[in-house]
C-alpha cells in the first residue's frame, strides 16, 4: 500500500477508495469526482437489489464532502481543517528535530445531536434566545433522593461509556453539565429549595444523599483516550437508538421506597434485596385504571417491604424458612429513622 501513490498526475481517471462495514452500516471514502460517486452509488444500489435482495435507503445514503462530515455508527466523522501538525522533540545529539505528521480524520461525539436529545427527553429546554437551559424532571419528585441520583448516574455513565472513543471527549463535559444541572433542579423541586444554587448549597457540588452517601458520578477528567480496543461499545449495537434508550429509560413507575441496608434475618449488608408482601404487578394494575387517588398511590409505594439478603430471599420464595425466621419477618416494621 505504501508503494501506491496518493495521486497519479499522469492519469485523469485515477481513483482511490476505502470501504468500511459494521453489520448493515457501511461507508465508502473516495478520492474521486462527485460524478463518479453518484455513479458508484447507483451501481451499489443495483448490486444490493439483484445479488442480495436488499433496498438501499436513499435518504440515509448520502454523498458528502469529508470536510462537511458524516455520521457513522453514532459518531461524527470529519476531515480536520489543518491536514498536518508539526511535532518537535530532542534528538540523540541534543538537537531539536521537527517532524511533520499527517492527521487522521476526527472521530467525535455528535455534541449538538446529544444536546437536542437532552431537550427532546425533558432534561433541558431552549429559552426565548434559543439558549439551552437545564430543566428538572418533575415526574420524579416522588422518588427518594437516592433513586434520583441513581437515575441521573445511569444517564451520565451510559453516555460517557458510549462515547469513550471520541476524539472530542472533553466536550462531553457540556452534556454532563446539563444533566448535573437537571438533577439539581429536580432535587430543588422535591425538597422545595426553589433554586439550583440552594440545592447545591444543601447537598454539595455532587448532590450527595446524606443517608446513603450516594452522589453523582462526575469524572475527574474528560481527557480524550481514543479507546477503540476495549469491549464492543454500546453505541455500535444500534447507533440510532442507543442514545434514546439511555435517556428515555424512566423510573417514574418505581414502587419501592429506596435502598435496603441490612438483611432482617442475618444482618448482612451484602446483596440485599427487597421482598414485597404484595406483588408490584397487582399494585400497578390498580394504578393503570386511572382511577387511583393520590392516597392510593402513596399506599402502593409504601406497601410493606422487607430487606433480605439474596440467600434468605431465595429460601423464603422456596417456602423453606423456619418458624422463628417467619416471625421475624412478620414483626418487621421498617428501619428506624435517625
Amino acid at each position: 500500500m505504501r508503494l501506491i501513490p496518493k495521486l497519479d498526475m499522469n492519469e485523469n481517471g485515477f481513483r482511490r477508495g476505502i470501504y468500511v462495514r459494521y453489520a448493515d452500516d457501511f461507508v465508502i471514502l473516495l478520492a474521486a469526482t462527485r460524478e463518479y460517486a453518484i455513479l458508484l452509488k447507483e451501481k451499489i444500489a443495483t448490486f444490493l437489489k439483484e445479488a442480495c435482495g436488499l433496498e438501499l435507503n436513499d435518504q440515509k445514503t448520502t454523498i458528502t464532502r469529508t470536510r462537511d462530515g458524516f455520521m457513522f455508527l453514532g459518531a461524527e466523522i470529519k476531515k480536520r481543517e489543518n491536514s498536518s501538525i508539526f511535532n518537535s522533540f530532542e534528538g540523540v545529539a541534543g538537537n531539536k528535530i521537527t517532524r511533520r505528521s499527517t492527521l487522521r480524520m476526527a472521530v467525535d461525539a455528535p455534541i449538538k445531536l446529544l444536546v437536542e436529545k437532552l431537550i427532546n427527553n425533558g432534561f433541558a429546554r431552549r429559552n426565548h434566545l434559543a439558549k439551552v437551559i437545564a430543566k428538572g424532571k418533575t415526574d420524579m419528585i416522588h422518588l427518594t433522593h437516592f433513586d434520583i441520583i441513581r437515575f441521573y448516574n445511569s444517564k451520565i455513565t451510559g453516555l460517557l461509556n458510549a462515547y469513550r472513543f471520541a476524539g472530542n471527549f472533553s466536550i462531553m463535559a457540556r452534556v454532563i453539565w446539563v444533566l448535573r444541572q437537571s438533577c439539581a433542579l429536580t432535587l430543588a423541586r422535591k425538597f422545595k429549595l426553589k433554586t439550583m444554587a440552594k440545592a447545591v448549597a444543601t447537598f454539595g457540588p455532587y448532590l450527595e444523599d446524606s443517608s446513603t452517601g450516594v452522589s453523582l458520578n462526575i469524572p475527574e477528567s474528560y481527557k480524550a483516550t481514543y479507546d477503540y480496543d476495549s469491549e464492543p461499545h454500546a453505541i455500535f449495537e444500534n447507533p440510532e437508538k442507543v442514545v434514546d434508550q439511555i435517556l428515555k429509560t424512566s423510573w417514574a413507575g418505581k414502587l419501592t421506597k429506596g435502598i435496603p441496608s441490612k438483611c432482617v434475618l442475618c444482618g448482612t449488608s451484602a446483596k440485599v434485596e427487597m421482598h414485597h408482601l404484595r406483588k408490584a404487578a397487582d399494585v400497578r394494575n390498580k394504578i393503570r385504571t386511572g382511577n387511583a387517588t393520590w392516597k392510593q398511590w402513596v399506599g402502593a409505594v409504601a406497601r410493606k417491604q422487607i430487606p433480605l439478603c439474596k440467600y434468605h430471599h431465595d429460601v423464603l420464595h422456596k417456602g423453606n424458612l423456619n418458624h422463628s425466621d417467619m416471625q421475624a419477618i412478620a414483626k418487621y416494621r421498617g428501619e428506624s429513622k435517625t
